[in-house]
Parts: C-alpha cells; structure tokens; sequence
C-alpha cells in the first residue's frame, strides 16, 4: 500500500511537469533563440518537480523490493522506463547548462553594446553640433535674423543677441562648451550605467527573456542527479 501511494504520488508529480512545460513556455517561437533560452529555463525551474517524482517511484521500488511481497518482480519494467527517463533528461539538462550560459552572456552583450552605440552616437552628434565652424555657421544665421526687418521685436532681438554672445564666448573659449556637453550627455552615461549594471545582474540572476548563470548551474546539478539515478538504476537492474 505504501509503495503503491508513493508511486501514485511521482506518477502525479511527473506528469505534473508535463503540463507546467506545455502551458509555461507559450506561446511556441520556435524560430527565436530567446524563446529557447526562456522555454529551457523554465524547463530547469520544473526539473526538481519531477526530479522528486521519480525519487519516491525509486523509493517505492525498493520498498517493493525489500518487503519481498510478490510485487518486486513485477518491477522490473517500470525501473527501466525510470532509469531511461532519468538518463534523458540527464542529457537534456546537461545540454541546457551550455545553452542558458551562452545565450545569457551574448544577451548581456547585446544591451551593452546597444547603449554603448547610442551613447557614442549622441556624443559625435554634440561635438559636430558645438564644432567651432557649426558655432560660427549659427552665428551668420543669428546675424541675418537680425538684420530682417522682419523680426525686430525687443524680446527676439534681445534673445538673439545673447544667443550670439554665448556662441562667440563658447569660440574663443571652447572648455566652457566642453563643460556644458558633459552636462548634457551626464544623465545619459548614468543611464547607460544603470542598463550595464542591471544586464550584468540578469546575466547571473537571469530575467524574464533568459535564465543566467543560476539557471545553467541549476541545470548543471540537476543533469548529475538525474545521470545518477539513471546509472544507478540501470546498474542495479543488470545485477
């Protein structure tokens, strides 16, 4: 009765899995690797599940084994599929332990790039916007401005001359012009920090596109268990 119940309850836990994967990795883009890489993590996050159904089915086993009650030579078959079942899935989390590291550290590098790039741009953008001969093509344009009959308003000229002013101070002082381009690119290096620090954070912990490293060494521990108890099995099974 004790071996039936526990081999009820893995059965359960088993087949339990099946339908957190079915239903955990939708909707199916096969053709996406981060799809495989969040579908394989939550593979690994399910594994101790089953990993736990075949131990009591193991367990029950024995139990039968031990008791010696006319059920043990039955077993016999139900310790084959078990013992193939966990040497599959011993592969399958050995395969995944590469899988998750690599497409977690490559996801990593595509953010930092990304911001790196973004960051690069705006920079070349500002230096060729505030160059001295940008600051004095601004200058002429400033000047013609006020010299249409057009727009001499007190407020307009009063804004356009002390545009020119600066722009004039800037070309005869250009660390001045420096100190206001770092102030403008400041909060974008700080947000570029902050995306780094927290894609180097996903690499380890992971995230919702990919698993991290946890999730590969996880997956790592959980191919040595299932590998034992599939060598394990088969070993005892041929003596």
């Amino acid at each position: 009765m004790t071996s039936l119940a526990l081999k009820t309850t893995g059965l359960v836990l088993i087949i339990s899995t099946f339908v957190d994967l079915i239903f955990g990795i939708l909707p199916y883009r096969f053709d996406d690797v981060m799809w495989w890489s969040a579908a394989t993590a939550v593979v690994v996050k399910s594994g101790l599940l089953s990993l736990m159904g075949i131990i009591l089915w193991v367990l029950a086993d024995w139990i039968e084994t031990v008791s010696k009650d006319g059920t043990a030579g039955r077993s016999g078959l139900s310790k084959l599929i078990v013992s193939a079942y966990s040497l599959f899935f011993g592969l399958v989390f050995l395969f995944i332990t590469p899988f998750q590291a690599w497409t977690s550290n490559n996801y990593r590098d595509k953010i930092i790039s990304s911001t790196s790039k973004e960051l690069a741009a705006t920079e070349a953008t500002a230096k060729e916007r505030t160059s001295a001969d940008a600051l004095k093509k601004k200058i002429a344009e400033i000047d013609a401005a006020l010299k249409d009959k057009k727009n001499q308003s007190e407020p307009f000229v009063q804004q356009m001359q002390t545009q020119k002013a600066q722009l004039e101070q800037f070309v005869k002082d250009p660390s001045g012009l420096t100190k206001q381009i770092e102030k403008e690119l400041a909060p974008l290096r700080e947000k570029k920090k902050a995306i780094d620090e927290q894609a180097t954070a996903d690499l380890w912990r992971g995230s919702e596109k990919t698993g991290g490293i946890r999730t590969s060494l996880s997956s790592l521990l959980l191919a040595a268990s299932y590998g034992f108890i599939g060598f394990m099995g088969l070993r005892t099974r041929q003596r």
